[in-house]
């Protein structure tokens, strides 16, 4: 626990600044500010997980003005079964808790602290929306204001809809009976054929494996939230995977007649193939052990970036682009020799592969990596090519076609299978490419997810005697905006379903209109003369009682 050790020796909790270094220091008893430095190490990142979750738990608990005893129960759960921390983290766990609530306000700092640290790892700001949600479901309801606050949490984060989706099941009780459940885990739909559904299993599972997280910066006492992500993943493959259980779950859902189709861990529930998810050289790469197979060379992903506007996510689009793409040399076959004749390396016998003895510590271990003499390809060259220079592959311009999907959000990947660098010396499947999506902004329109906010500035006229305003929609048709009578400014009128389509479901978001007071640059004396003698009956004639009155309103509605 050496990130322990070094928070509580009372000089890196200092060091971190911002909000999390405050609290810490509030703690300590000592007055700390600032921001928190950049290029942080392993050690800091545990540290500022391990606080800002604790802070952020106490702040949303207080967020309603009150710490229920489910609230307390989940938090001592957490850190007794789930987290299993020992009684000295524990205490610096409850303490940092218990002085957040004194300062709930400061939800949204702890968030935005978090997600700069940790801006390049999706995996840690996703574990740590999925502890909030958890902690927000404690005492069996989604309250209102921890909505607001999960929601704000979600935006800093860039997981829109991931809280999406974790609501969606909130909503749905909970428990598994979704007939898209496994699917939606898997990222895939029930259409998709069983090699769609093992590539996007075996990708998820890299990414949330719980080793590849700890890499990343989680403290290891928070290790089990990853163990539950990734054992979510594992057994819904376990089912998918299956034809017959696939077929039941197709038909019945997650609870059908002979029960829940997950089996665990225990009673022959599933059995993954560690091979099969980390590849057929992982026990050979890591252990130098024979059990590995000989594995496909494959040629590196190519990544593009392509342009669309807010109007396309609507409906979704066929784009096509121009690019310069490397293609296999047809000269040399993809070979890199002039003859295309290649000789056995002599340093790795032909194998692409060779032994080194790496040491990590006091710890020596042998690992098999690719042979830097012929780059893994078991074979060298006497005379290169002259079209492609040895490489096997050379650049000629290409038209890539491809699909857009409705609700397409800003950053969404698209792989192309097998369009991307050809693989070394053509032994091998060339890569993929993938174009991500760039959503250009609107003029008026700003994206939460699938919601559209706006903000209309309306004169005082229209907000006291209503109006009808039409604009111009994205989707083609009129946008209605009706504004009842004796509306305020800042005050949020929704019109529901036309917003943009989700993404992993049916149906459009909302459009959100922030109603705005308009006040003109410049008034005629005539019209100035006109809104002096209006004085008396457009202001509140008691302005302290209009101010009571407004605040009781305004926390009444929080």
């Amino acid at each position: 626990m050496s990130w322990l050790g070094g928070l509580l020796g009372g000089t890196l909790g200092f060091a971190l600044g911002g909000p999390l270094g405050a609290i810490l220091g509030a703690i300590a008893g000592q007055s700390i500010s600032g921001r928190a430095p950049q290029g942080l190490d392993a050690t800091s990142k545990q540290t500022i997980f391990f606080t800002s979750l604790f802070a952020m738990l106490g702040s949303l608990a207080k967020a309603d003005g009150r710490v229920s005893k489910a609230e307390i129960r989940f938090v001592e759960q957490l850190m007794r079964e789930q987290l299993g921390l020992a009684q000295e983290a524990r205490t610096l766990a409850i303490n940092i808790f218990n002085e957040a609530k004194r300062r709930p306000a400061t939800f949204e700092a702890y968030a935005r602290q978090f997600g700069e640290v940790f801006s390049q790892e999706p995996e840690q700001r996703e574990m740590l929306l999925r502890l909030l949600v958890q902690a927000a479901m404690a005492d069996g309801e989604m309250h209102e204001h921890e909505e607001r606050l999960l929601k704000r949490a979600a935006e800093i984060f860039h997981l829109i809809p991931l809280l999406e989706q974790l609501l969606d099941r909130v909503s749905d009780g909970s428990d598994g009976s979704s007939l898209d459940q496994c699917y939606a885990i898997l990222e895939s739909e029930p259409e998709d054929e069983l090699s769609v559904i093992k590539k996007r299993y075996r990708r998820l599972a890299m990414k949330y494996h719980p080793d590849r997280i700890q890499s990343q910066g989680l403290p290891p006492e928070l290790l089990s939230a990853a163990e539950e992500k990734f054992k979510e993943i594992q057994e819904a493959y376990a089912v998918l995977s299956d034809a017959d259980k696939r077929a039941q779950y197709d038909r019945f859902g997650h609870n059908g007649p002979a029960g829940n189709p997950f089996g665990g861990f225990s009673g022959g529930g599933f059995n993954i193939n560690l091979e099969d998810l980390l590849g057929g050289d992982f026990f050979s790469g890591f252990f130098g052990g024979g059990r590995g197979r000989s594995r496909e060379r494959r040629g590196s992903d190519i990544l593009v970036r392509h342009s669309i506007d807010m109007a396309t996510v609507i409906t979704g689009s066929e784009e096509s682009i121009e690019l310069d793409l490397p293609v296999e040399c047809t000269t040399c076959h993809g070979t890199g020799a002039k003859d295309g004749n290649t000789t056995k390396c002599v340093n790795c016998q032909g194998q692409g592969r060779v032994r080194v003895r790496q040491q990590i510590g006091p710890f020596v271990n042998e690992v098999v990596q690719d042979c830097r003499d012929c780059r893994g390809t078991g074979s060298t060259i006497e005379s290169p090519c002259d079209d492609c220079h040895g490489r096997g592959h050379r650049v000629e311009t290409k038209t890539i076609r491809f699909n857009v999907p409705p609700g397409a959000e800003h950053g969404t990947r698209l792989r192309l299978r097998g369009q991307g660098e050809p693989a070394e010396r053509g032994q091998g499947s060339a890569g993929d490419l993938l174009v991500e999506i760039e959503v250009l902004t609107h003029p008026w329109f700003e994206r939460n997810g699938s919601d559209l906010i706006m903000s209309l500035p309306l004169g005082y006229p229209d907000l006291v005697l209503g109006t009808k305003v039409t604009i111009d929609h994205i989707d083609g048709k009129p946008l209605d905006i009706v504004v009842p009578a004796r509306s305020s400014a800042g005050h949020t009128l929704e019109i529901r379903k036309r917003g943009l389509p989700h993404m992993r479901r049916s149906g459009r978001g909302d459009v959100v209109v922030l109603l705005k007071l308009h006040v003109p640059d410049k008034i005629s004396k005539a019209d100035k003369k006109q809104l002096e003698s209006m004085k008396s009956t457009l202001n509140p004639a008691d302005q302290e009682q209009r101010i009571l009155d407004d605040a009781v309103e305004r926390r009444a509605n929080e």
